[in-house]
């Protein structure tokens, strides 16, 4: 508690040259701010300003920006020519709609991709599939045919009445006149 106070009574002087301000050190950082012979960076634009003009620099910075209270968008107002909420927001839309568009491109090449990436991969399964059934399929339709075959070539099919060719008798006929 005693090097705390002996701290706290302790005068230093100011850092920036030129300046000779003597404090205690509870105040050094406020006064660090607004020492005229200080220099510091603006918060709008990072241009390294001296300290005593920072505040005033940062109020006519032209990278300032505000929030228009009418159409809420970022505004600046030290610029040239004045925010006009109309034309801002037709920038805006304009903006918005090149995005839009950007990106409906890329949806549909991303879905024109997926679809061929589909289409490919369906041909692919049923190329395995005809292959996989195929050797069977072949085998049972020769199994069939060799069975229809064999019946058909049988001489007594069951449930067909076999007609056997007759030959006709031979009739003469007289014709008179």
């Amino acid at each position: 508690r005693l090097l705390k106070n002996l701290l706290d009574e302790l005068k230093m002087r100011c850092p920036n040259p030129g300046c000779k301000m003597a404090m205690r050190l509870d105040q050094f950082n406020s006064h660090a701010r607004v020492c005229s012979f200080g220099e510091g960076p603006c918060r709008f634009c990072r241009s390294v300003v001296a300290g005593g003009q920072l505040r005033k620099h940062e109020q006519m910075c032209q990278s300032r920006s505000v929030v228009c209270s009418t159409c809420s968008l970022k505004a600046y107002p030290n610029r040239a020519p004045p925010h006009d909420c109309v034309t801002a927001l037709k920038s805006q839309l304009q903006r918005l709609h090149q995005h839009l568009q950007q990106q409906k491109v890329q949806y549909e090449t991303k879905i024109s991709t997926l679809k061929q990436m589909a289409r490919t991969k369906l041909q692919q399964q049923q190329q395995r599939f005809e292959a996989t059934l195929a050797t069977p399929i072949r085998q049972v339709l020769a199994s069939e045919t060799a069975t229809a075959t064999a019946l058909f070539a049988s001489p007594n099919l069951p449930g067909v009445v076999q007609q056997r060719p007759t030959v006709a008798a031979s009739t003469t006929t007289t014709i008179t006149t």
